[in-house]
């Protein structure tokens, strides 16, 4: 039986700091560089353009700063078509997994097909080595027994990680056998998941039972599905 106690660790949000990542994947059309490189985009900035076309969504095109799997750094734009609701999901700082062409590294687009796999893993690497993750938290959101809990408060940091804001979250988790604990939990946040955060929101949670120290809880806004092309 797990008493009641704090646990003091990192913790990532499953699924909702890969919201980008899933929104802006776009259809299974052929992936139209297959000789890509990979590496990890930032939001920096990002505007809406012109109107919507017939279904409603707007072009929106996001200065991004790459960091490229081989080491090197440069400036680059990402350019998507979303709905007018996504747009208040977008941030600065939002990292996504990125490929480009070599020979023209001033584009680039999420990375999918067979360039996929390793731009996720790279991401993680970028947020394990930036504290924004650790191993521990991977495993669990790979591994993790499913389970709920619940914000007890939640509170800034004043603490900044990548450009996005550090938040503190006092949790009670309920594991699927044993009594409820207490964790007290650090997390990097964008807006929307803040604001999301209140006392008494429950929440997704996936835990290793022998690491309760590693869980992960999801952040996702509801209803959400894949509306970007």
């Amino acid at each position: 039986m797990v008493g009641d106690f704090l646990i003091f660790a990192v913790i990532i949000v499953f699924v909702s700091l890969l919201v980008f990542f899933v929104e802006f994947r776009g259809s299974d059309k052929p992936v139209e560089w297959p000789q890509a490189n990979i590496g990890v985009g930032q939001i920096e900035s990002f505007s809406v353009t012109g109107k919507p076309d017939k279904k409603g969504y707007y072009t929106v095109i996001m200065q991004m700063a790459v960091e490229a799997q081989d080491g090197s750094h440069f400036k680059s734009v990402l350019t998507r078509q979303l709905p007018e609701h996504k747009h208040s999901l977008l941030q600065q700082g939002i990292l996504v997994p990125v490929m480009y062409r070599p020979d023209r590294p001033e584009k680039v687009k999420i990375a999918r097909g067979r360039h996929e796999k390793r731009a996720q893993d790279f991401l993680n690497q970028v947020k394990i080595r930036d504290g924004i993750l650790d191993r521990e938290m991977l495993e669990a959101d790979l591994r993790g027994r499913p389970t709920y809990s619940q914000v007890k408060y939640i509170k800034d940091t004043g603490r900044k990680v990548r450009g996005l804001n550090e938040y503190e979250l006092g949790l009670s988790l309920f594991p699927a056998h044993g009594e409820p604990y207490s964790v007290t939990k650090t997390m990097v946040l964008m807006n929307y998941e803040a604001a999301a955060v209140t006392p008494g929101t429950i929440l997704p949670t996936r835990y290793l039972p022998n690491q309760p120290n590693a869980l992960v809880v999801s952040l996702r806004p509801k209803n959400e599905k894949a509306d970007a092309k």
